[in-house]
């Protein structure tokens, strides 16, 4: 009987304390866009992202980010989803984002080019600084991207298909 009494007086800890966690944190929802710069063998191109972003607080200095959205560009197109983590540094105003971003990118044939039906994986770094302006937050970021694959175009001679690694990352 003592058994299941502690039992009981754990697991209403549990909830009453989890609900005080729960109550301290922040959640954020908005809206961002900025611009892309896809960095191929060959230069680079240029891609509007648009997304949603939801955002909890975890504590003082965590933060964790999801951004469901969409990206365009002439070889880089698709809906994505992103999920960060947000360090803060130094108070409120700096941070370090860690995360990844699945992108499902869309066919696109001419001719001579063949761009890729593909999901990609793109683990993330980099940093931003969020301040108030009147009473909406704004954020700078810039992120670095590494695709897994590593390819936007292919070639088909013939019946063969040769997947280029022409993707090399993704500055945004």
């Amino acid at each position: 009987k003592n058994e299941s009494m502690n039992k009981a007086i754990l697991g209403f800890l549990f909830i009453v304390l989890s609900f005080k966690v729960l109550q301290a944190q922040t959640v954020l929802i908005g809206v961002g866009s900025g611009v892309n710069l896809i960095l191929l063998e060959n230069g680079g191109q240029f891609g509007l992202p648009l997304y949603l972003s939801f955002s909890t607080s975890l504590n003082k200095n965590l933060e964790l980010e999801f951004r469901p959205g969409i990206s365009g560009s002439e070889y880089y197109k698709g809906i994505e989803f992103g999920s960060y983590l947000k360090i803060f540094l130094w108070e409120e105003l700096f941070y370090l984002s860690l995360g990844i971003k699945f992108h499902k990118n869309e066919e696109y044939s001419t001719t001579s080019i063949h761009v890729r039906d593909e999901l990609y994986i793109l683990p993330s770094i980099g940093i931003g600084s969020r301040t108030k302006v009147d009473k909406t937050l704004v954020t700078f970021e810039l992120l670095y991207q590494k695709p897994f694959p590593n390819g936007l175009t292919y070639l088909k001679v013939g019946d063969q298909y040769i997947y280029k690694e022409d993707f090399h990352g993704l500055v945004s």
